[in-house]
């Protein structure tokens, strides 16, 4: 049987509208049942509130960040990288966090659009959570200089080292520089193949003007980089470590040629 556009969007709004239910929680406020889950089966905490304005309140009264929390540190979100990335959603969708409360507050015509940009707007939170595990590089590079700083001095860690006494130093600078008891240790964030043929080229041009360093690089995943790439980086690299999960290793390594 053919359908007109007219019976299309009627049945889409029928089955759409099937799926959202209001329960009331007490007087002024209902929590919204929807379909959307998070990826544990849990579903998305939503609840509508009438203000004295007369406008009403889409919020999930902080269910979102502290469904987070559980296997996450949230406060990493309101820092660096991940902040531009948390208030480019806020800014895109409309909604408000205020103090952990996300919330979104429109007319009465406008709740179902509200309430799918607020869903949205859940969603592309919770999916910041994946940076943990596949961490872009400057997310990764802050994760990198929290790990060292919890190793060494906060001082002696040095971002965006300048090597003395090279042509285009500008052009080659170290992710991170720490003092070392007999020379000054190099340390390298590699996210994939592109970084590390990056750094193997810097390597190869501090080699190449006798620098006298050590060098370790620190991989997101040993998957990220092909054989081949990795097995260039290791020539004209120090040392290496697979993954920045591994605390007791990047800790051994790390004191052994600094001596702090």
């Amino acid at each position: 049987m053919s359908l007109t556009l007219e019976q299309v969007r009627e049945r889409l709004g029928r089955s759409l509208s099937d799926q959202v239910e209001l329960h009331p929680v007490e007087e002024g406020l209902w929590a919204i049942a929807t379909p959307f889950t998070f990826p544990d089966g849990d579903s998305y905490s939503l609840y509508l509130k009438a203000t004295a304005s007369g406008i009403w309140r889409i919020t999930d009264l902080g269910h979102t960040w502290m469904a987070m929390s559980y296997e996450n540190d949230v406060d990493k979100f309101r820092q660096g990288s991940r902040s531009e990335l948390r208030d480019q959603i806020l800014l895109e969708s409309g909604v408000r966090d205020i103090e952990g409360e996300l919330c979104l507050e429109c007319e009465g015509e406008e709740l179902g659009r509200g309430l799918f940009q607020m869903v949205q707007a859940i969603t592309r939170f919770h999916d910041l959570t994946f940076l943990n595990r596949e961490r872009v590089q400057d997310t990764f590079e802050e994760d990198l200089q929290e790990s060292l700083r919890k190793i060494v001095p906060f001082d002696s860690v040095i971002p965006k080292y300048r090597v003395t006494d090279i042509p285009d130093a500008e052009n080659y600078l170290v992710d991170f520089m720490l003092p070392g008891k007999e020379r000054n240790l190099f340390v390298f964030g590699v996210t994939g193949k592109d970084k590390a043929r990056l750094v193997t080229i810097y390597l190869s041009y501090f080699l190449r003007h006798k620098i006298d360093f050590d060098s370790l690089c620190i991989l997101s995943s040993l998957e990220g980089v092909p054989k081949s790439d990795l097995t260039r980086l290791m020539n004209v690299g120090g040392d290496l470590v697979v993954s920045l999960d591994d605390h007791e290793a990047i800790q051994r390594k790390v004191l052994k040629r600094t001596g702090t």
